[in-house]
């Protein structure tokens, strides 16, 4: 009877890790996929930055104020970005490069994707 309980109790705990690792890789996966959400969105606003600035340049006008405020979104967009970028950090115990996205050992100076240096 004593074996079955062993068994039973085991059984229990390899059920138990393995929900905390699927968990674990839904959080991270989650989060991978926020942050390619708001690069996505970054990227547009800085295509919508060069347009503002462009356009009016070419045509010899002033600069708009939509400039100011497309600058001012785009800062609080890559604030959110970092946030996220270690918010996925944290869940994966892994860095993260913030210029090419490669995952990276915890402490890792350099990336081993793109050799940029991490922070």
């Amino acid at each position: 009877m004593e074996f079955l309980d062993d068994v039973l109790v085991k059984a229990k705990d390899v059920f138990e890790s393995a929900c905390r690792t699927t968990e674990k890789a839904v959080n991270v996966g989650k989060q991978k996929i926020d942050i390619s959400s708001m690069k996505t969105a970054l990227a547009k606003r800085y295509e919508a930055l060069g347009r503002a600035v462009i356009v009016p340049l070419e045509e010899g006008e002033d600069l708009p104020d939509e400039v100011a405020d497309i600058i001012e979104d785009i800062r609080a967009r890559e604030e959110a970005l970092q946030s996220a970028q270690e918010k996925l950090s944290d869940i994966s115990g892994k860095d993260y490069c913030p210029s090419c996205g490669k995952s990276n050992p915890a402490g890792a100076r350099f990336c081993n994707g793109c050799g940029e240096k991490l922070a």
